[in-house]
């Protein structure tokens, strides 16, 4: 008797940690549409959970700053983004970034497939979202030498080539290196750039770039 009823609260305790485990399981899809669909439509409704459901267990920590009027701002620029709709860029069979057609943003967590199905890949998106902020400082430096100049032919191209060379050393970014490519070129000639350019040809990160 006392057996039976350490064996039933044994499965009982078991279904009940099985279902606890599903619940917190992060969502997988069946396209990458449908996890895009499904992120802005939670987000719009601000659903109890969502992060740690479509992102996982580091959803919380991708979405939440720690300052709740600057969570609320964040989350009302991404519905505003999203209000004229969304789509999804990349060349790769395997990866997909969501863009949002209002503002043009891209969401730095990529849609990733495997085992034939596709999730969000928080980890990917953490080290995306650490490069962004790295790089903060200097973005902003190249935005206002641009918006400083007349013309192109009157922009400081030697000052954004070296605000490029920052930026590239502390991000380590194939993309990077490709735009200040193109400083270079500007500021040093085409020769100088198409060396740079040719270096970058077998990056995979830069597959599908023109």
């Amino acid at each position: 008797m006392v057996r039976n009823f350490c064996v039933a609260a044994a499965l009982a305790g078991s279904m009940i940690l099985a279902s606890a485990a599903m619940s917190m399981a992060q969502q997988a899809y069946p396209t990458p549409e449908a996890a895009a669909k499904d992120l802005v439509d939670s987000a719009r409704s601000n659903a109890d959970g969502y992060a740690r459901r479509i992102f996982g267990a580091e959803g919380k920590a991708l979405l939440e700053s720690g300052d709740a009027r600057e969570d609320s701002r964040r989350l009302a620029e991404f519905n505003e983004g999203a209000s004229k709709g969304a789509s999804l860029v990349g060349n790769a069979d395997n990866m997909k970034l969501l863009r949002l057609s209002g503002n043009g943003w891209i969401l730095p967590v990529p849609i990733v497939k495997r085992d034939d199905s596709w999730r969000f890949d928080a980890a990917a998106g953490k080290v995306e979202i650490e490069n962004r902020l790295i790089g903060h400082n200097e973005l902003s430096a190249i935005a206002a030498c641009h918006a400083q100049a007349q013309s192109v032919e009157e922009t400081n191209w030697p000052k954004i080539v070296a605000l490029y060379d920052a930026l590239a050393a502390l991000t380590g970014s194939p993309v990077v290196e490709l735009n200040r490519a193109v400083a270079v070129t500007m500021a040093f000639g085409p020769e100088a750039g198409l060396e740079l350019v040719d270096s970058l040809a077998e990056e995979p990160a830069l597959h599908g770039y023109h």
